[in-house]
């Protein structure tokens, strides 16, 4: 519908995003930006989107420029630290630098991904440093208690880790 305005485009594209029905989300949120060029939710919520179908590079675009556009930083940060992961950008997940300020989840979430990112580095005592982090930002999140399986399997608990994923997965189908 042209005659939308782009909080009503914004508002259909949340509920299409709650059912899944992502190609209307990316319609919906696409119409609000022609609207409404500098709107920074829309970008961040196109950018997640695409990041949830798996392409980082239209995900990046969309985040970054609603980075620009002053959106949550804490929130922005914590979904490019999961592209730049995707992308293997280890440079652009460890330039991300958490601020006092974020929420224990998105702390939790960078941390998480800057073990990863260490990990693939061969960088076990640096990794374990920032799964602890995670863990102690996060000890019942999806990210700390990803993290505290990641640090089990560093220690050759692997039974204990699967178990710590397995609930994981029960409890969140984005995993």
């Amino acid at each position: 519908e042209p005659d939308k305005t782009t909080e009503e485009s914004i508002q259909y594209a949340k509920i299409n995003l709650a059912e899944k029905k992502y190609q209307r989300v990316i319609i919906e949120l696409k119409n609000a930006i022609n609207k409404a060029p500098e709107a920074a939710e829309p970008r961040y919520l196109l950018g997640t989107t695409y990041l949830t179908l798996g392409n980082s590079k239209a995900a990046e675009k969309e985040l970054l420029r609603a980075y620009e556009l002053n959106y949550n930083r804490q929130d922005v940060l914590a979904e490019l630290a999961e592209v730049y992961f995707f992308e293997h950008d280890v440079d652009g997940v460890n330039e991300i630098i958490i601020q006092p300020e974020f929420s224990p989840r998105v702390k939790a979430k960078i941390n998480f991904y800057k073990g990863v990112v260490k990990l693939s580095l061969a960088s076990k005592l640096e990794a374990e440093k920032y799964f602890d982090k995670s863990v102690l930002n996060e000890p019942d999140g999806q990210y700390g208690l990803l993290a505290s399986a990641y640090i089990l399997t560093l220690n050759n608990n692997t039974d204990e880790a699967h178990l710590v994923v397995e609930s994981i997965i029960r409890e969140n189908d984005k995993f």
